[in-house]
Order: C-alpha cells, then structure tokens, then sequence
C-alpha cells in the first residue's frame, strides 16, 4: 500500500496495482478525466505492463475497470464512461478488507457510481464491490479472479441499459497494434469478426518490450449473458 494504490506482487514480482487514490489526467487535459478505482498496470510473469490509461484518443480509458455507459435512473440516461459528458463517474470509497497469504492475495473495495448533473449535487446511484483475488501459480503465468457486485445506493431502481457495451473494460499496452497482436475468442473469432460476438473466453496477445507476452478472459458460467456479448476494437 503506497501513495494511493496497493500493489500485488508474487515472489517479489509484480501482478496488478489497484488505484484507489484519484489519477489525474496529463497536464493539459480536462480534469473531469480524473478518476479512481481501476487496475494498471497490469504486468505479465516477464515484466511487461499490458494495460494503459488516459490514451490521447480515449483519456476515459483505465486499464482495467467497470464501466457503464447508457444507465436509467429516475427518469434520466446517465454515461458513467464517458467522462467528458460529466454526467457520471466512479469513485473509490473504502477497502471492506485485505489479505495475504501463500495460497492467494487480494482486496475488497467499495466504490460508487455517481451522477455529477444530478440538481440536489453529486448523488450516488449504484454502490459497486470489487473483490479481487491472485492465486500463487508460481511463475509461468498469473491466475486471478475479479468479481462484481452492483447494488441500488437509493430506493430508487438503476437499469442497465443494452448497449454495444458496458461492464467489464480492458485497455492494452500502446506496443500492441493490428499488425503485432493477435485475438482469439472461444467461437475461433479473430480480431476482424470478433466484434458484437458472443464466446466464452477471449484472449489477447502480441509482442511487447520484453519478447511476447498474452492475456485470456475467462467468463464465468453463471455470469449474466453467458457466454457474454463482447466489444472488440
């Protein structure tokens, strides 16, 4: 735990770091990028960061994080992705919990979805529990859980919308293009159909600094729309 985020490392090597402290955005840039609660970096078992924030065509971008884009609530659509809407963000509250140990490390975190054009100020409308778990796999590879919880922060019901996409949100390492990367979806889809399709895992991989380095996607089964609908871009 250090200067706002807290790290998870396996035999001394890095995993993944949780950034509960508010990230700004590059001197120059819109402060309504600022947010907290997301993962990056990212590294794989050699050392090579796989995720990135805050890129110049995307500054809403964070690593890996939870977004919801066409949401319902009390009678308006709030965009908690696409931050230069300034009509919603998410942000980190509290840890729920933190352990270590030789079988696995992890976090609960607590954040909330908030609706910044709300008239009464800023409101509160879902309540969101990250759990995140990375098992001791040894080091070929690291294996680690994410888990969702979203809650009503109000009496009032949240909808979420169908959309081409929302929920879970990964954005790679800027080594990776169309010509050295490469995506595999369970259904044998690539990065030219995989597109609005549906699989059951989705992996990710291409050359980095340090030789070739991949991430797979598993879906859980009892997951909503399983096998789940994916954006590919």
């Amino acid at each position: 735990d250090h200067d706002g985020a807290l790290l998870i490392t396996s035999a001394g090597k890095k995993v993944l770091q949780y950034n509960y402290k508010t990230v700004y955005p590059p001197p120059g840039v819109d402060t309504v990028f600022k947010r907290s609660g997301f993962i990056h970096p990212l590294w794989s078992p050699d050392g090579n960061v796989l995720t990135r924030i805050n890129a110049p065509d995307h500054y809403h971008h964070f690593g890996i994080w939870n977004p919801w884009t066409d949401v319902l609530f009390r009678g308006k659509i709030v965009d908690f992705w696409n931050l230069v809407k300034k009509e919603g963000t998410v942000k980190f509250v509290r840890f729920i919990s933190r352990e270590q140990g030789p079988v696995f490390s992890g976090f609960k975190a607590l954040q909330d979805h908030v609706v910044l054009n709300d008239p009464a100020g800023e409101l509160v409308a879902l309540h969101e529990q990250w759990q995140v778990k990375v098992y001791n796999t040894g080091a070929k590879m690291w294996l680690w859980d994410f888990t969702a919880i979203l809650n009503c922060a109000t009496p009032d019901p949240v909808t979420l919308k169908e959309y081409r996409y929302g929920g879970f949100g990964f954005r790679a390492t800027p080594d990776w293009n169309d010509q050295n990367s490469h995506v595999l979806t369970s259904e044998n889809k690539t990065r030219k159909d995989a597109d609005a399709s549906t699989a059951r895992w989705c992996m990710l991989d291409g050359a980095v600094n340090n030789g070739h380095s991949g991430v797979l996607f598993l879906s859980y089964p009892s997951n909503y729309n399983f096998p789940e609908p994916m954006r590919v871009w």
